[in-house]
């Protein structure tokens, strides 16, 4: 669609990974009408070019449980949409290169563990064993969790773009986002280059670009 409709109980801005997962959970949340606007296509940033990093291995508390609530969904997608964003748990290292980095990824890790993440220390030598791509000698240890990994970026646009349609969102492709509109000191709606729509509830996730948003 390059129309908009008058008013939405949603409205996301940005057709990326973040964005529409976060209109389909919006829409399979309850709300009836949620608006995707994005100002080319779905997936046409960084989202269909990305390295596909899937990991639970965060330094805050709250990128830990975010990286395993992203883990879980990504493993059950084919049973709840019926396509998957192609995600593979081969584990991920990563890798220290000074004392001081290890002592930040020990720490890091007790962390993770007290969260619930599987995740441990490895020592040089069997980073080399299990790294045969690097060069050895090159660490001095590394974080490991097995159950992290990577998706199909390309798949992953797929499959956003299948579940946004078959979850009834309202996407607005070749819509450029121009504003916010509000009252006081609340949303009362955005503004696009085909119309404003009244919502009370945006999300931003258009990238750098709405830093001044």
């Amino acid at each position: 669609m390059t129309t908009v409709p008058a008013s939405a109980d949603a409205v996301v801005v940005g057709g990326g990974t973040i964005g529409a997962w976060t209109a389909w959970f919006l829409r399979t949340s309850g709300l009836s009408e949620v608006v995707l606007i994005e100002r080319d296509t779905l997936g046409q940033g960084a989202s269909s070019r990305a390295a596909g990093m899937v990991r639970a291995q965060g330094g805050t508390e709250a990128a830990v449980r975010l990286g395993l609530f992203s883990r879980e969904f990504y493993l059950r997608q084919a049973d709840e949409i019926g396509i998957d964003s192609g995600f593979v748990e081969q584990g991920y290292f990563m890798p220290c290169f000074s004392e001081a980095e290890v002592a930040q990824a020990q720490a890091r890790i007790a962390m993770q563990q007290d969260l619930g993440l599987l995740v441990r220390w490895v020592e040089p030598d069997e980073f080399d064993d299990l790294n045969p791509a690097m060069a050895p000698g090159q660490t001095l240890g590394a974080s490991y969790a097995p159950g992290d990994g990577y998706l199909d970026p390309p798949r992953n646009v797929l499959a956003y773009t299948a579940a946004l349609f078959t979850a009834g969102v309202t996407v607005c492709e070749r819509t450029p986002f121009t504003g916010l509109l509000s009252s006081g000191n609340r949303v009362t709606g955005v503004s696009t280059s085909s119309g404003d729509i009244a919502t009370e509830r945006v999300v931003l996730t258009g990238g750098p670009s709405l830093a001044a948003v």
